[in-house]
């Protein structure tokens, strides 16, 4: 009886690890494929990442992993601080950011300046208040009697 209880202890003991195991696997798998969905676009790498991260287990790949990800996220290519220093202006379509001269974003296209409505020249289409004349930036929604 006593060999019996013994024996069944080491098998339960034996299927917690197995589990243990299989959850931190397909934990890190996961894990990979969001960390590599953040870091790049090409769906190749994605593929090729999450092969390898369940072939190899994640002893051996994730240490790995961490060396070749690429060491930035697609959002975040150029940091804030870096690209206010350079007076860089984020684009409202995209989230990109622009050089501060340019009047139209590089990569979609959408304009990055407001004509001010009092004093007809331009500022940056971030900025609350027109830096010539102190305008408003608001756009002012027609009424239902204008027309």
């Amino acid at each position: 009886m006593r060999d019996n209880i013994l024996t069944r202890v080491q098998e339960n003991s034996a299927l917690a690890r197995l589990i243990l195991v299989a959850i931190v696997w397909i934990s890190t798998i996961v894990w990979v494929a969001k960390d590599s969905a953040q870091r790049t676009s090409n769906l190749g790498l994605h593929t090729v990442y999450i092969l390898l991260v369940t072939i190899l287990t994640p002893v051996v790949w994730l240490p790995i992993y961490l060396l070749v990800r690429p060491s930035t996220y697609q959002k975040d290519r150029l940091p804030w601080r870096e690209s206010m220093i350079l007076k860089n202006t984020p684009c409202q379509g995209c989230g990109m950011m622009n050089l501060h001269h340019h009047v139209h974003c590089v990569f979609c296209g959408d304009n990055l300046v407001n004509d001010c409505r009092e004093c007809h020249k331009t500022y940056p289409h971030h900025y609350d208040f027109c830096f010539h004349c102190g305008a408003p930036n608001i756009d002012e929604a027609p009424t239902e009697g204008d027309d």
